[in-house]
């Protein structure tokens, strides 16, 4: 993400030296996108981040083809197992299974 951000930067610098002759009226126009750029990232990772799961989430299982039974079955998230690629999901019996994110939904 590093690298991604430095070439955001590159990106801007050019728009902004290219720009300038044209908005030369607009002496605020230019200063201010470096300033917009960092408002509006926030916010695109936070709408990237809406969908996906998080430790509490209430979520209902679906989709699963090994175990059907426990399609339709609510549970919340307790951890994300990293290497498996799968949440850990106590559902409401008490018992914890492991579930991809694809086939949970946020309740």
């Amino acid at each position: 993400s590093g690298m991604g951000s430095g070439g955001g930067g590159m990106g801007g610098g050019m728009g902004m030296g290219m720009g300038g002759g044209g908005r030369s009226g607009f002496g605020m126009g230019s200063p201010t996108d470096p300033y917009l750029e960092q408002f509006t990232a926030p916010q695109v990772e936070r709408r990237v981040d809406a969908p996906t799961l998080f430790i509490g989430a209430r979520v209902q299982v679906n989709g699963l083809e090994m175990k059907p039974e426990l399609n339709g079955r609510n549970g919340v998230c307790e951890v994300f197992d990293s290497g498996s690629g799968r949440w850990v999901v106590k559902l409401e019996d008490e018992t914890s299974v492991r579930v991809k994110e694809a086939n949970l939904a946020l309740q």
